[in-house]
């Protein structure tokens, strides 16, 4: 995909941006929000937990830092 986009248009500049892979601070958002909104946040932690363990980041990408209030 980025090779096709790349020949569409000489120049284009592409930046892969992943968040860090840090659940502990995704579960303190999660929880936060859901508490904020009345929400149930049992599927949203059990999917958190299947997908940090599968969660890649490429070599060439900028990593950004998770952040919670």
């Amino acid at each position: 995909m980025e090779r096709v986009m790349m020949d569409a248009v000489s120049e284009l500049a592409i930046q892969w941006l992943f968040y860090e892979n840090d659940p502990e601070m995704c579960a303190a958002n999660i929880l936060r929000r859901s508490k904020e909104k009345g929400r149930n946040y049992d599927e949203t932690i059990t999917a958190l937990n299947r997908l940090t363990l599968v969660y890649k980041i490429p070599s060439k990408a900028a990593i950004m830092k998770v952040y919670g209030r």
